[in-house]
């Protein structure tokens, strides 16, 4: 089985109760959030091991992480930070988070996506590097 390493952030977004989103997302998930000073927006780093999206499982047996869940991805036992990203977001127009991924396992292929999420929770937009292939018959760029 292929290990993929990666490097996943975001663009930069208003967050309501900035201090306490902050606090309630480093808290579960293995991200570095920061601030631009200039404009009060904030940006999202993954520090998960792989360079992944993260995720936390709440049955691990810990109750700060079990009670997350519950309250921001109800019936959602292992939920992403993309699954409840949409409750910090600030609600307005144009305040949407957009999260991108890339990485791989060595030369063997190359993974690239991003997904733009706004205050509802609605995905606006999903791309993915592997579209380009679609609807042809081009060899793929792995081996």
């Amino acid at each position: 089985m292929a290990t993929w390493y990666g490097t996943s952030r975001s663009n930069y977004v208003k967050l309501v109760d900035p201090e306490k989103s902050v606090a309630a997302l480093t808290d579960v998930f293995d991200i570095e959030i920061h601030q631009d000073i200039s404009n009060g927006l904030f940006t999202f780093f993954s520090t998960d091991f792989s360079g992944g999206t993260p995720r936390v499982w709440a049955d691990d047996g810990d109750d700060d992480i079990t009670e997350f869940c519950n309250k921001y991805a109800p019936g959602n036992k292992y939920p992403d930070l993309l699954d409840v990203i949409h409750h910090f977001l600030a609600p307005e127009k144009d305040n949407v988070f957009v999260w991108i991924s890339a990485g791989g396992e060595k030369s063997r292929y190359i993974t690239g996506d991003a997904i733009a999420i706004d205050h509802t929770g609605s995905v606006l937009n999903r791309i993915s590097l592997s579209e380009i292939y679609e609807d042809t018959n081009w060899t793929h760029a792995e081996y």
